[in-house]
Parts: C-alpha cells; sequence; structure tokens
C-alpha cells in the first residue's frame, strides 16, 4: 500500500510524521513489534506501535483530523529557547516565545525531538577567576606536559543512588535507605606521561597534616615514573595551601605547579574520577571492605594509553578556555581543537 505522508499531519494523535513514517516503515519490512519499539524512540509499547499500524488506513481520508499547530518556523523558535535553557519548562516556554499553544503541546514535542538528561554542574566564576585561568593557559598552552604529574583527592561512596526513578502523577516519591554518614573510600592519586601514579587511599577528611602523609605516600612512586626531574601540579584545595603544606612541597619536588581557582576541567584525572566511578559502580559492592578492593583493583587496570589520552586532551581544553576568554566551554569547543 502506497501511503500519502503529507497526510500524517492530519493524524488526531501526539505522535510526530517522522514517527509514525518510522513505524509504518519497519513493520511494512516485517519487523516485530517489539524491534519496532527498540528502533523508535517516541514509541514505548507494542501497544502504540499497533495503534499506529492499525490506523494507517484512516490516513487517506479526505479532511480526516487537523493540522498541525507547530509549523517549521515555531520548531525552529523553540529549539533556539531550549537550547539556551534547557532547564525551561513548557509553560516557560510558552510565556517567553508568546506562543499561541498549550503546554501540553510544546511539552509533546520536547519530548520527541529531545532526550532528558542530568546536567553537569559548574562552579561560578568570577572576573578574578576568568583573568586567572586565562593567564595560566596562555602560559602552558605550548607545553608538552611530559615531566608532570597531574594529581587530586577523590571520594568513591559505597552508596550512591545512580538511577532516575519513574512514578506516576500523584505518586508518593520513592526513598531508598541508607546511613547517615555514607562509608566511602578517598584516594589520592595522579597521572603521568608514563602511567599512573601509586593509589593512597586514606581515612577522615582532608587535611593539612593527612596531606602532608599523602605526598610522602605518593611521591616514591613518581620518582620512580619521572627520575630524570618532574613538576608536580595539584589544586587549590585549602589543605594544599597550608603554609606548612607549601613549605613541604617546596622541598619535596623539584617543580610545583599551581591550578587556577574553580578550574578542576585544567586537570585530566578529573576525567579519569568519572571513568573509575561508573567503572566501580558495575561492581556492586555491599560493604566498605569491598569497596576497597574494588578501588584498588581499578586503579591497577589504568593503562599508560588511557594517561596520555586524557593528558592529550589538556591542550584542547586550553585552547577552548583561552577562545572563552576564561570562561567555561563545551564539550563541543573542546573538541574542535582537538588535534591542532
Amino acid at each position: 500500500m502506497k501511503i500519502r505522508y503529507e497526510l500524517f499531519f492530519k493524524m488526531p494523535s501526539s505522535y510526530s510524521l517522522a514517527t509514525r513514517v518510522a513505524v509504518v516503515t519497519l513493520r511494512q519490512q516485517h519487523a516485530s513489534w517489539a524491534a519496532i519499539v527498540k528502533q523508535v524512540d517516541a514509541v514505548r509499547s507494542r501497544s502504540s506501535a499497533r495503534r499506529i499500524w492499525s490506523s494507517r488506513h484512516q490516513w487517506d481520508r479526505p479532511g480526516h483530523g487537523r493540522h498541525t499547530v507547530i509549523t517549521k518556523a515555531i520548531a525552529k523558535r523553540i529549539d533556539r529557547a531550549i537550547s539556551k535553557d534547557p532547564w525551561a519548562s513548557p509553560q516557560e516556554l510558552v510565556q517567553r516565545l508568546h506562543l499561541q499553544l498549550s503546554a501540553s503541546t510544546v511539552q509533546r514535542y520536547r519530548s520527541e525531538n529531545f532526550k532528558s538528561v542530568k546536567g553537569v554542574g559548574r562552579p561560578i566564576l568570577s572576573e578574578t577567576n576568568k583573568k586567572a585561568r586565562l593567564k595560566w593557559c596562555q602560559m602552558h598552552r605550548n607545553d608538552s606536559f611530559d615531566n608532570v604529574v597531574f594529581t587530586d583527592e577523590k571520594s568513591f561512596l559505597l552508596y550512591h543512588n545512580r538511577r532516575l526513578a519513574w512514578i506516576k502523577p500523584g505518586e508518593e516519591l520513592p526513598f531508598h535507605s541508607q546511613p547517615s554518614h555514607v562509608p566511602r573510600v578517598q584516594i589520592l592519586g595522579g597521572i603521568t606521561r608514563r602511567g599512573r601514579t601509586a593509589a593512597v587511599l586514606f581515612e577522615g577528611w582532608l587535611n593539612a597534616n593527612q596531606h602532608k602523609v599523602n605526598l610522602d605516600t605518593i611521591l616514591p612512586s613518581v620518582h620512580h615514573l619521572l627520575p630524570g626531574g618532574f613538576r608536580y601540579l595539584q589544586d587549590n584545595d585549602p589543605s594544599h595551601n597550608a603554609k606548612s603544606n607549601l613549605t613541604h612541597l617546596e622541598r619535596c619536588v623539584p617543580e610545583a605547579l599551581r591550578l587556577p581557582a574553580q578550574s578542576p576541567d585544567l586537570n585530566p584525572i578529573e576525567h579519569l574520577w568519572s571513568a573509575l566511578d561508573a567503572r566501580i559502580a558495575r561492581h556492586h559492592v555491599t560493604t566498605k571492605q569491598q569497596l576497597e578492593r574494588v578501588v584498588r583493583l581499578e586503579w591497577r587496570s589504568i593503562s599508560t594509553d588511557e594517561c596520555n589520552r586524557l593528558i592529550d586532551g589538556l591542550r584542547s581544553t586550553m585552547e577552548a578556555v583561552i577562545a572563552a576568554h576564561g570562561g567555561h566551554v563545551r564539550p563541543e569547543e573542546r573538541r574542535r581543537y582537538a588535534g591542532r
């Protein structure tokens, strides 16, 4: 049966033209209902796919249904507004754009053309922070970082709810039980061009004394990786900036580098923590002892190639920060300078 696709707009349903064409095309190719639901994101169940297929004979009826109220021009305006403010609600979009549409219509369009994701938290940058970030990137933009060890601390929690909960309207919010003080494993680690350093696991909160102990523990592995001398890079954590620790650092390392404040994106090891967090979550540990074992296991699995890939990405990040005059940069902006 040849379908007049221009009449899809007249169908009195919430599915878009692209969704209906995809369902009918797949079914004509003898795809199963389950395969259709898997391949077409907007179709959530097999019954919905069946309804689209069973109503296909009504699409050629002249005058059936009503035309779409979201034209191409309106769709472009909505797309631009969502790109500028991804957290805007349908009601806010209707008010800002002065649309003669209902909020449910805008919500339907958004669910069919956008994907819901968690936002990424970023530190607030003052003008002083931006100037310091810009100056640091300009100073080190031509560095090879062959002799730099990038270090940082990270806490891995035993109980961490990583899944989104889905409920029906009017239902009570679900909850999960966890201790008031969540057990955690804290680690100090570093990466270099020649691989990872030793991992230092420690208890309690990080303070000046604990950081001094951690530094003395990690430095032998750094000397082993970079026997010809190295530069030790760390962030501006208060424990790092204690006067006693700065004096101790000057005695222990050939050269120390300090990142500008509010600049985790300029430390390649931050990306490694995100990858390790995902790997550790797949083990489904239930005790702190298991978590410690898994953290050590995953840390030892870090390859030299992975360390070099992360360090190589710092150059494109610095170029993007320079282009943004010290401000925040998006992943696509960093990729634009990759390979230069």
